[in-house]
């Protein structure tokens, strides 16, 4: 079976052989059931094996779907069904996809995004990437700072944390853009996760006064985040 991992976006070839049990000799032109079971779902395909044997059939997994895959090959006449061999589909769900920064200059904002792991999904070193070459243009926003957190260094299956960034702008920084972020691990490379779009509005911090009796208060605008 090849792989016995994957992030989705590839086919699992699966491969087998038919031998007889009494004598081993290969059974050539046998019809099996090719059983692949998800968490109680069933796909069944019908396979007809060669001259020596062997079988193989290409798996596409539907879009979304992640877990551990078992898989039985057996003759239609046949009721005993023991699992042969799994492949697993790992999947890291990150939310949201995209943020709408509404923020003064020369004001930090961090921002925390959700990310958690599918069934049978383990990722290690899971991290933000902020890079030059990934920016609309190619080059990083003038008067943009953005740093992102540490690293969680091993999220196992069915578990969640959450990747802090940090942003701010000086007054050098155009009023509107945006920023490409990657979320990847050591298992993605060179690819990503997900890729999350920052959608950028900096504005002057506009302070405002108010008079109610005689007590003065002061309110500053401290921005917005739309996810």
């Amino acid at each position: 079976m090849t792989p016995k991992r994957s992030d989705g976006n590839q086919d699992i070839v699966i491969t087998g052989r038919a031998v007889e049990r009494s004598s081993g000799l290969p059974m050539a032109g046998v019809p099996l059931n090719l059983v692949i079971t998800l968490q109680g779902f069933e796909r069944k395909y019908q396979v007809i094996t060669g001259d020596d044997g062997s079988f193989s059939h290409t798996f596409t997994p539907l879009s979304g779907e992640a877990g551990v895959y078992a898989v039985r090959a057996v003759h239609p006449d046949r009721t005993d069904r023991p699992v042969q061999a799994t492949f697993t589909i790992n999947r890291v769900h990150v939310s949201p996809s995209s943020i709408k920064l509404n923020i003064p200059r020369n004001y930090e904002k961090t921002i925390k995004v959700n990310v958690a792991t599918g069934e049978g999904t383990e990722v290690s070193n899971l991290r933000f990437v902020y890079d030059e070459a990934d920016q609309p243009g190619g080059v990083f926003p003038e008067g943009v700072h953005l740093s992102v957190g540490s690293p969680v260094g091993f999220l196992g299956p069915r578990k969640s944390a959450r990747l802090p960034f940090t942003i701010w702008a000086d007054n050098s920084a155009a009023e509107s853009g945006s920023i490409v972020l990657k979320v990847v691990s050591d298992e993605t490379a060179p690819g990503a996760w997900r890729t999350i779009r920052v959608s950028t509005h900096f504005s002057e911090a506009k302070p405002v006064l108010y008079l109610p009796g005689l007590v003065w208060y002061k309110l500053i605008y401290i921005g917005s985040v739309l996810v």
